[in-house]
């Protein structure tokens, strides 16, 4: 069964009365005169009844969406984000802790090149496993919208920085694999990497002040 939207109803109900007022007053006029009256019915009702599917529906209000949860749910919907979110910084901060000592361990002569590629190599395999998560990583749906951007944000901005450093440990690795750079001292690999890394430069990730406004917005 077809069911049909409130508005159309209402359309269809001004219809049904237009054709039920006009049957009786097509049989009380003149002869001669009816089939004007007809013409007039037969013209009008197709256009009427064109119009109604091409009518447009007035768009539904998305805040509907936002009060369709109260405020406990969305602030333990936040809450339940933000600990996911936090092992996502904790994993980077070990990724660049990693490729640190790593970098300073290669620097110093405790690593030797092929040491240090399979180092990076390992934490590289960790970067992408990390980054997999992270792109799934999506707002709560139970937040206001404005909120939602908010959070999405800081997804972009920590996706952005995650990737940073796995292109920097694919060049790390790359550079002590490469054949030309066999004869290299391990000294001035690693002061190529250092540089790389500078140039690099990841993004420092400064969550404090939207987590303030975020836990401000919902009275936590």
């Amino acid at each position: 069964m077809m069911l049909l939207s409130r508005p159309l109803q209402h359309e269809l109900i001004i219809l049904l009365s237009i054709m039920v007022l006009l049957i009786p007053t097509l049989l009380i006029f003149k002869r001669k005169n009816r089939w004007k009256l007809m013409l007039a019915l037969f013209i009008t009702i197709p256009l009427f009844i064109t119009y109604i599917p091409n009518k447009p529906i007035p768009p539904q209000s998305a805040a509907h969406t936002e009060d369709s949860f109260t405020l406990s749910q969305q602030q333990a919907a936040f809450q339940k984000w933000f600990k996911e979110y936090q092992i996502s910084l904790d994993n980077l901060d070990k990724i660049r802790q990693d490729f640190t000592r790593t970098l300073l361990e290669l620097e110093t002569g405790e690593l030797s090149k092929a040491s240090a590629s399979e180092e990076f190599t390992i934490i590289l395999t960790k970067a992408r496993t990390y980054h997999e998560d992270l792109e799934k990583s999506l707002p709560p749906p139970e937040l206001p919208l404005a909120q939602q951007q908010l959070i999405m944000n800081l997804i972009r901005e920590t996706q952005t920085s995650s990737t940073t450093y796995i292109q920097l440990l694919e060049d790390s690795v790359k550079t002590l694999d490469e054949p030309k750079n066999k004869p290299k001292k391990t000294a001035d690999l690693a002061n190529e990497i250092k540089k790389s890394a500078i140039l690099a430069s990841p993004v420092y990730l400064d969550i404090m002040p939207t987590i303030a406004k975020l836990k401000n917005d919902l009275k936590l």
